[in-house]
């Protein structure tokens, strides 16, 4: 028999080891949401597997489409944290929530890319955003022209 806390949901029992586990990998939010699904409709019914339909998911986390559930449910299963099987021709799949942490792997840290810029090739075909390096004093001495010396005086008055 299942049991049942406050409002008759069900009571989700976890081992402590594992919450501690759950609580120390990073989770992007709409898998956190699926994941946390999975974890009420088994555990919480106290099943290993469960059938759960994607428009079960949406219903149940919020999230508006099938494809993002579909993402992180795959998110999910490359992180190890939850097995899928299909049942037959059946449309829900089984979900099973993994138990055994030593099986996840975190996903990796997101890194800052620097984007290059890319030229527009001259006839030589030589590239334009390279230009001769210049020292910081030759970039000073440049004679400023009265179109530019104007624009200063401009955004000096605004200021």
């Amino acid at each position: 028999m299942e049991r049942r806390s406050v409002n008759n949901q069900p009571e989700v029992r976890i081992a402590g080891e594992v919450w501690d586990q759950l609580t120390r990998i990073r989770i992007p939010g709409e898998c956190r949401q699926v994941l946390d699904h999975i974890i009420l409709q088994t555990h919480g019914f106290q099943k290993k597997p469960d059938k759960i339909s994607l428009s079960q998911f949406m219903a149940a986390t919020g999230i508006r489409s099938k494809s993002h559930v579909h993402r992180a449910l795959n998110k999910l299963k490359e992180m190890g944290i939850i097995l899928i099987a299909k049942d037959g021709n059946r449309i829900a799949k089984e979900y099973r929530f993994n138990c055994d942490h030593s099986k996840w792997r975190p996903l990796p840290k997101r890194g800052t890319f620097v984007k290059q810029e890319q030229g527009v090739p001259k006839n030589d075909n030589t590239d334009v955003t390279k230009q001769p390096e210049r020292s910081p004093k030759e970039e000073m001495t440049e004679p400023v022209t009265t179109e530019e010396n104007e624009d200063i005086n401009d955004l000096n008055r605004w200021w």
